[in-house]
């Protein structure tokens, strides 16, 4: 008992703990207020928070190995000596000492052979030394080091039975999942069909009901198991047992159960640190509205609300067994959920991009390492070497005029880099500032280009064409519903006009134009506005152009035949249509936002898409498990979104979709199903980042007409234009600001009057 006290109450002991309380505090402190920042992102939050209770676990094996090595970042010096330790004598001098205590020695005749160092001499102990002391083996210790470590031992003690607890609690666990009985799904079993489609897994976990659980739960990390309360099996409806299986089911999928046992081992283990506490509790949170993103990827936020709200009102008091996840934890109030699921501003994210992830963690790192070896350090000498004898006083002047010159030159170079880090400040302040200054100047240019280019063409007013078969090319204004003719009258032979792209400097409208239906005949033209005059250039043959971000290159698709020994497929050429270059592949292209890549759409029903990087010339196909694409899908602000008409067996609509692995995409969000209150077909979607606006065409009975919907809004789909009905749109596009959408049409024949 004697060594383990000596131990627990060393100095080195009261180091080690005044150390892992302040790094663990300062980690912990970190991670929430970071996670503050993404309360609206529970994907991102949980990353956070989930690096955060790794960090805690391994910074101090971190701590211990920086140590061994040296390594510090910061250590500040703390002396923990105290009136009641044992106060050094002073070393007597060399002339007092006794010849057997004297560092050499001579024999009668024989010289000694060696020398020991002067700094080697220990000087007999003080004469007031306690003997009790030294029989009892216990050292005189401050009253600190007493209240230290029997506060250890109290927390050893605490920690020892909250792991017992856990052990217990799985022990239960076991014993309810022997005496659960299997759930008798009858009618059910398409609800299950459903959640494995919805959420692409093969099969769902075994599901069970019990009456020793309060709400639904999953148990288990190798072999994940769903229980329910008996109660609730005969209650449920089937839209209620599918949203319960959705989150339930996600919970196993993401292998909850491993990052809860972690949870619980280090709660116990440091049970009585409060914002250890905090931080399970807000990483239980954060995994709950993770996997209510789950359900809300197929359901909407109202339907999962009203559920949550019944199984409340059948559940009073809904706890967690202890090593298990489920649907309700005890930290959050179902009000709160309740409306953080109709908050607009939620992002609906449940998979976070592999380079996103490497960044939380690899920050994680960082900051464990930078925490790890910022320390307190021992500022008294160890055991006996305040006891040795002192240093010549010259040799100690010269030390101290040697520290004194040192620190006098570290002051007058911290200064100077202060100075220098403060014009550097200034200096990125300056170019921050201009840049975000450069920013607003590049979109209002942007803009007021965008508005030279419909003032142009409003000037050309209405084209008369006569009876020839065309399809005009058009642009209407997304705030108003104005609508602007930008080319209706035939160019020769040619007239019909489509595939239109903006360019981002909102100057130039790429676009195909063909004569009648004779695809293979078709060119490229380029509309232009600048400040002297307006016009269209011939770019040569070549079929669905398409401008690349930075204007600079132009990408189509040339047909077979068109000219001769060329190859079919994919090319790419400057914007001024020199230096064509094959790419291969055949379809529609589309530049990605940052100009690397080609999305590749076929003309088939259900369509085929691949994503081709163009420097390597390497496509990758899109595939998207149990759903089909149709129409033409496009980009969605950036280069990891899609915006596409998707269906799947039993409905169909327009989805944004993840396409970050293409052989893996998945749906981030249905922006509106077919048949939801208005019966239409939705076609040919676009997306603007800049107004957060997605623009299709919806076809009826009736005809064609443009409509708007917003991502995260359950609100209808809105008409751009309050009335009338085309009898052919295609072929959407953006403008740069977002401000207009182009389109094709054969609106010729409602009889668009001409504008002034």
């Amino acid at each position: 008992m004697a060594g383990l006290w000596n131990r627990v109450a060393s100095d080195d002991a009261l180091v080690l703990m005044a150390n892992g309380l302040l790094q663990i505090t300062v980690l912990a402190a970190v991670a929430l207020i970071a996670a503050q920042f993404f309360r609206r992102n529970a994907s991102v939050r949980h990353c956070i928070l989930l690096s955060a209770v790794l960090s805690v676990a391994i910074v101090p094996v971190l701590t211990v190995a920086l140590q061994r090595t040296g390594f510090s970042v910061v250590a500040i010096p703390v002396a923990l000596s105290s009136t009641d330790s044992v106060t050094p004598v002073a070393a007597p001098k060399t002339g007092d000492l006794p010849v057997a205590s004297l560092p050499y020695h001579e024999e009668e005749g024989v010289e000694a052979t060696t020398q020991a160092p002067i700094d080697e001499y220990v000087p007999p102990l003080p004469s007031d030394y306690s003997s009790a002391t030294q029989v009892s083996g216990v050292p005189n210790r401050s009253n600190l080091h007493s209240a230290v470590g029997g506060l250890t031992l109290v927390w050893l003690s605490g920690a020892l039975v909250s792991l017992i607890g856990i052990v217990r609690g799985d022990w239960r666990l076991r014993r309810l999942v022997g005496c659960a009985r299997p759930l008798n799904l009858g009618e059910n079993r398409r609800v299950l069909d459903e959640v494995c489609r919805i959420l692409r897994v093969k099969s769902l976990p075994r599901i069970v009901h019990s009456s020793d659980v309060a709400g639904p739960i999953v148990v288990g990390v190798v072999r994940p198991l769903i229980i329910l309360p008996t109660r609730l099996v005969d209650t449920l409806s089937a839209r209620e047992l599918r949203h319960i299986l959705l989150h339930e089911t996600a919970h196993a999928v993401r292998r909850d159960q491993l990052a809860g046992l972690l949870q619980r081992i280090l709660g116990a283990i440091l049970w009585p640190h409060p914002l250890v506490y905090l931080l399970n509790r807000e990483l239980a949170c954060a995994r709950e509205d993770v996997c209510d993103n789950y359900v809300l990827a197929a359901v909407a936020p109202v339907d999962y609300g009203e559920t949550l709200l019944r199984l409340g009102q059948l559940m009073p008091l809904p706890k967690l067994m202890t090593g298990s996840v489920g649907m309700f934890n005890t930290h959050s109030k179902l009000e709160d959920r309740i409306a953080d699921l109709l908050d607009k501003r939620r992002n609906g994210m449940i998979r976070l991009r592999p380079t996103s992830i490497a960044v939380i963690v690899l920050s994680a790192f960082v900051v464990s390492l930078a925490i790890a070896g910022s320390r307190i350090a021992s500022a008294d000498p160890p055991l006996g070497q305040s006891d040795r004898l002192e240093a010549p006083p010259v040799l100690v002047d010269s030390v101290s005029r040697t520290v004194a010159r040192t620190l006098e030159f570290a002051q007058l170079r911290d200064q100077r880099a202060k100075r220098a880090a403060k014009g550097r400040s200034s200096a990125v302040a300056k170019e921050t500032s201009d840049h975000q200054a450069a920013e607003g100047e590049s979109f209002k240019d942007v803009s007021k280009a965008v508005d030279r280019t419909v003032k142009s063409l409003r000037k050309r007013g209405a084209q008369d064409a006569g009876d020839t078969e065309r399809l005009g090319l058009y642009a209407i204004d997304v705030i108003t519903g104005e609508v602007i003719l930008v080319r209706d009258k035939p160019i020769g032979d040619l007239t019909y006009f489509g595939s239109p792209s903006w360019s981002n400097d909102g100057r130039r409208i790429l676009f195909d134009a063909s004569p009648g239906k004779s695809f293979g005949k078709t060119h490229l033209k380029l509309f232009y506005v600048d400040k002297r005059k307006a016009g269209i250039n011939d770019l040569g043959l070549g079929n669905c152009p398409t401008l690349s971000p930075d204007g600079e290159r132009v990408a189509f698709l040339l047909n077979p035949g068109v000219i001769p020994d060329a190859p079919r497929g994919i090319w790419e050429m400057n914007s001024d249509g020199s230096k064509r270059r094959h790419l291969g592949s055949y379809g529609v292209p589309k530049w990605s936002p940052d100009g690397r890549q080609l999305l590749i759409i076929s003309f088939s029903s259900p369509c085929r898409m691949s994503i081709m990087d163009v420097e390597l010339a390497r496509e990758r196909p899109v595939q998207l498990e149990g759903h089909r694409f149709y129409s033409n899908p496009g980009w969605a602000g950036d280069n990891q979104t899609l915006v596409a008409i998707v269906a799947w067996d039993g409905g169909a609509g327009i989805a944004m979709v993840d396409v970050t692995d293409p052989e893996q995409a998945r749906v981030k969000e249905i922006l509106w199903k077919k048949g939801d209150r208005i019966d239409m077909s939705p076609l040919y979607p676009v997306y603007s980042p800049k107004t957060d606006l997605c623009v299709f065409v919806g076809g009826s009975e009736d005809g064609e007409a443009l409509y708007s919907v917003k991502p995260g809004q359950l609100e209808l789909p809105k008409r751009l234009e309050p009335s009338g009905h085309d009898g052919k749109i295609a072929r959407l596009a953006f403008s740069p600001d977002g401000r207009y959408v182009l389109f094709c049409s054969d609106r010729h024949k409602r009889s668009l009057p001409a504008r002034e």
